[in-house]
């Protein structure tokens, strides 16, 4: 699914003590079927940019185009039913947003509120629950007797049991250890991968995140898409990510400070994924004749 925002503006409170911009003409493209990172410092306006693409914001100013739906401060909220369907969006802390007293009840209820019958509801809240990790045994349980993990594994269910064809995730690991936080951005890249016109959209801190699964990375800085470039082309302007309070993902890290020891052999100095930089940490032992008990 294809957004356009042609001078997308946001104000909060608008004429009021308090009035806020967000967002500052925002214009950029996002091409259908991609896996889209958004970086950017906390207040930088990631969220607020993110939540205009199934509508849950509209523009102040400017507009946007998501699929073939276009949204103006104008826009009748009636107008955008149909797109929240399409857009699934999948906040920090999504358990939070659990209520029903069981956990087969609170994945049905989106199917359900957007016109599906009972029986249709319930095979797609069993498929979601099933993909999701969660268990039948669980399914008539409360979903507040489930652990943290198990909670947040529900409420995605909840949003995919609408089968988007956009997720947006805004910070979806928040809280999770990082055994957690590996499983679940692995089983978002999975999803997206399984048919070629679903998209994702991350809003992330992690950079390693944004390296390892991202196709195009857009970085945020007051208000504005600053940058939007694929992972290659972007981690290779240090310099003004550096200037922007951005680093570089681990992988790179690592490689740069081998660099310092011994040379590399000729070929991608800036692996962003775990396996690229162990297949290159390994050409470096051997180039430059140590064994790995010497690293």
């Amino acid at each position: 699914m294809q957004i356009k925002t042609n001078n997308l503006s946001y104000i909060y409170m608008p004429r009021t003590p308090f009035e806020r911009t967000a967002l500052e003409q925002v214009t950029l493209e996002i091409p259908s079927g991609q896996f889209t990172a958004v970086l950017g410092q906390t207040g930088s306006g990631k969220s607020t940019l993110v939540q205009h693409f199934n509508g849950l914001l509209k523009p102040t100013a400017g507009s946007l185009t998501v699929g073939d739906t276009p949204i103006s401060p104008n826009t009748k909220q009636r107008n955008l039913q149909a797109l929240r369907r399409r857009v699934g969006m999948v906040f920090q802390f999504p358990e939070h947003q659990l209520f029903d007293e069981t956990v087969l009840d609170d994945v049905m209820y989106g199917p359900l509120n957007f016109g599906f019958d009972r029986e249709e509801a319930e095979q797609r809240a069993r498929k979601w629950l099933t993909e999701t990790g969660i268990s039948e045994a669980l399914f008539d349980r409360s979903p507040f007797d489930l652990s943290g993990g198990q909670m947040r594994r529900v409420a995605i269910a909840g949003v995919l049991a609408l089968e988007p064809e956009m997720l947006v995730l805004d910070e979806p690991t928040a809280g999770l250890d990082p055994e957690g936080q590996a499983t679940m951005m692995q089983f978002f890249h999975d999803w997206y991968k399984a048919e070629p016109e679903r998209s994702v959209v991350l809003v992330t801190h992690n950079i390693d995140d944004a390296a390892a699964f991202a196709d195009d990375i857009i970085v945020m800085s007051g208000g504005d898409a600053v940058m939007h470039e694929t992972p290659e082309d972007l981690f290779e302007r240090s310099g003004e990510l550096a200037a922007r309070e951005l680093g570089q993902p681990r992988t790179v890290s690592i490689i740069e400070a081998l660099a310092d020891c011994g040379p590399f052999p000729a070929g991608d100095n800036r692996p962003l994924t775990l396996d690229a930089a162990a297949d290159r940490i390994s050409r470096w032992l051997e180039t430059n004749g140590r064994g790995q008990e010497d690293v």
